[in-house]
């Protein structure tokens, strides 16, 4: 069973592509992007939220750092949350969060904060099959061998 605070909407995101160096995955109702920040020294995670089609979204974009980006999508879990974070993991009852950025229980993802589980929440909920990790790593080689 997935967390509270993970929409159930979050098993249709799917990966979409991985082109020059940008990786996006969406559903009807969200899409990420992520992609090797113009510095070289962090990564771009953007998402957008369509609530209500034509009336209402809400978009955000994070620059997280290599090591942030692989304990977000579950590729590295020796990760110790910062402790301004820790309140997250006991109160939401998550493996890993790190403040207005990510929380994570097993592969459930939701990017950037915790939600409701209801419709209208402002964050994306993603869950983290094998293809979208296997693309976060593909990602990361790509922006290494840059």
């Amino acid at each position: 069973m997935w967390p509270k605070w993970w929409h159930h909407h979050g098993i249709k995101m799917r990966f979409e592509g991985l082109e020059h160096g940008v990786l996006k995955m969406a559903s009807s109702a969200a899409c990420v992007e992520i992609r090797l920040h113009d510095t070289r020294e962090n990564y771009e995670v953007c998402w957008e939220v369509i609530q209500f089609v034509g009336t209402a979204w809400s978009r955000g974009q994070r620059l997280v750092t290599e090591e942030q980006l692989r304990v977000m999508f579950g590729l590295d879990n020796d990760f110790v949350t910062p402790g301004h974070s820790q309140w997250l993991i006991k109160e939401y009852e998550a493996d890993v969060a790190e403040q207005t950025l990510f929380i994570r229980k097993g592969n459930y993802l939701n990017i950037p904060c915790p939600g409701t589980a209801h419709d209208g929440d402002p964050n994306v909920s993603i869950e983290l099959d094998d293809e979208i990790k296997e693309k976060v790593k593909e990602l990361i080689s790509e922006s290494v061998s840059i």
